[in-house]
């Protein structure tokens, strides 16, 4: 049952009481569940894709969620962190060591597997290259494979981080106002693209920002869980605004003709989200406690599947298939989770415990966090700022995903 009628800064002080965990790990097998119709070349008969007539798949659903409750946690981890050293040492050391081992696993061994030509493959691949596309957090292999078409969302995702540590930085962030002015901004572009078509050509410095189409949709996601947090006083979750959201999803999904339902997901679909994270369902509490599986299953898993899919047979030269998706998705998930649980216990665990131990050096050498130097309590906000779900949860059994 809903909560009746609580902001989200009431909800963000019951520290341990949310289900982000295992709304993660869900989605993180939503991502699974989309590939095994993509890879396959089945992806308009994937199952998300059918309920909103061809407007979002799984894959898009999850990802889009992932970036929400990013932007929304992400937020709150800068308003708790000591200095900005802190906050970036928190989120390189959560982000790059799960995912280096995951890209040389990948243009290493998994890609070889996979690839009809492993020779060509081999003689294509440029060392130099591929190091320097670890650093950038991409996968630089011979365009032959796309060995894990899941890694390219993860250096937008730390961009993103890069974007809240700037605008905390130069004091933009307090100023809620104007961070809900750039949502409406990347909205109305990601509008543009998905209701009117419009297309930009990709710039030149993608590279270094991220390609336009993309950035705006993830970057909008990123920013509705932003303003969510910065707002958290005033957004009220309850059992009727829900399942209003719900029915506005709903409604939007069940149209054909237009592409509406990706550019109104970062609202509608953030707040159903956020209501989902604050369920009170305390079963669903410490579904992480020991071992966080959502970000090496969204890591591996991609491979993996490719993996399946050739020892089962395979697509056929047209890109299509004769296996079914559900009998991918059952073999792939139990090899998923076992790599997912060999990345939490051999690189991400390990690492957690040295960003904690960082964490206190900070804390014992800095100031008082960002937001009670910059000032960002406000008129009408809440007087005492919890701490993030992030750290508290962490505090408790190092485990985060995003």
């Amino acid at each position: 049952m809903q909560r009746n009628h609580e902001s989200l800064a009431a909800l963000c002080e019951d520290r341990a009481g949310n289900n982000f965990d295992f709304l993660r790990l869900n989605l993180a097998l939503l991502v699974i569940v989309s590939h095994s119709w993509l890879l396959i070349g089945r992806n308009s008969s994937d199952p998300m894709m059918l309920a909103t007539h061809g407007q979002m798949d799984s894959g898009e659903v999850a990802v889009n969620s992932f970036f929400i409750i990013s932007g929304f946690l992400i937020a709150q981890s800068w308003t708790r962190s000591s200095g900005w050293r802190d906050f970036l040492a928190r989120r390189v050391l959560r982000i790059y060591p799960g995912f280096l081992v995951a890209a040389a696993l990948s243009g290493l061994v998994f890609a070889p597997m996979i690839e009809p030509d492993p020779g060509a493959y081999w003689r294509d691949f440029d060392p130099s290259r591929f190091l320097l596309g670890l650093l950038e957090l991409r996968m630089r292999t011979p365009e032959t494979v796309g060995v894990n078409g899941s890694l390219w969302t993860v250096r937008y995702e730390f961009l993103c981080y890069l974007g809240i540590m700037a605008l905390g930085l130069s004091r933009a962030l307090p100023r809620r106002g104007w961070i809900l002015g750039v949502l409406f901004a990347t909205m109305a572009a990601l509008g543009a693209q998905e209701i009117f078509g419009l297309r930009v050509e990709d710039q030149r410095a993608g590279w270094v920002l991220g390609y336009f189409v993309r950035l705006s949709r993830l970057s909008s996601n990123f920013l509705a869980g932003t303003v969510f947090f910065l707002y958290r006083d005033r957004v009220v979750v309850s059992a009727r605004g829900t399942w209003l959201a719900a029915s506005a999803f709903a409604a939007m999904a069940a149209q054909p003709w237009v592409n509406v339902l990706p550019a109104a997901f970062p609202v509608v679909g953030g707040f159903l989200v956020l209501a989902i994270a604050y369920l009170p369902v305390r079963r669903l509490h410490d579904w992480a406690r020991r071992c966080d599986l959502s970000y090496g299953i969204y890591l591996y898993g991609y491979p993996i599947q490719q993996i399946v899919i050739m020892l089962l047979g395979g697509p056929t030269e047209a890109g299509r298939s004769s296996l079914s998706p559900w009998a991918v998705l059952a073999a792939s998930v139990p090899p998923t989770v076992l790599a997912a649980a060999a990345s939490w216990w051999l690189v991400e665990a390990p690492t957690m415990r040295v960003r904690r131990a960082l964490a206190q050096r900070f804390q014992r050498l800095g100031s008082p966090g960002p937001e009670r130097v910059r000032g960002i309590h406000r008129k009408g906000q809440t007087a005492v700022e919890p701490e993030p779900a992030e750290a508290s949860i962490s505090r408790r059994r190092g485990s985060r995903r995003w």
